[in-house]
């Protein structure tokens, strides 16, 4: 999710990879990984693509978010169900 949004506002920018791995001040390979949903974004990484891309920062924490926990629960029978109880428990703290 996080990854292919990043990699279209990326291309809507008209950014090259090469651009946004020197402005992360990594290589491109690990740009590439993080479109591809291979490697995982920190934090300040993520909210200085939302500066770079001039995007939202809190539409792309929740994507970032969801991506963490959909790599927690993908493989598990009880997924729906442990979401739903984590929702309510949200809610009840809200």
């Amino acid at each position: 999710m996080l990854g292919e949004s990043l990699k279209q506002l990326r291309i809507a920018r008209g950014y090259l990879l090469k651009d946004v791995a020197a402005l992360l001040q990594v290589d491109i390979g690990y740009v590439s990984r993080i479109e591809t949903g291979g490697k995982p974004i920190s934090k300040k990484q993520l909210a200085k693509l939302a500066e770079i891309y001039a995007a939202n920062e809190e539409e792309l924490h929740s994507l970032w978010l969801a991506d963490k926990i959909l790599n927690v629960v993908k493989d598990d029978r009880q997924a729906e169900r442990s979401i739903a109880l984590a929702q309510k428990m949200i809610k009840v703290k809200a």
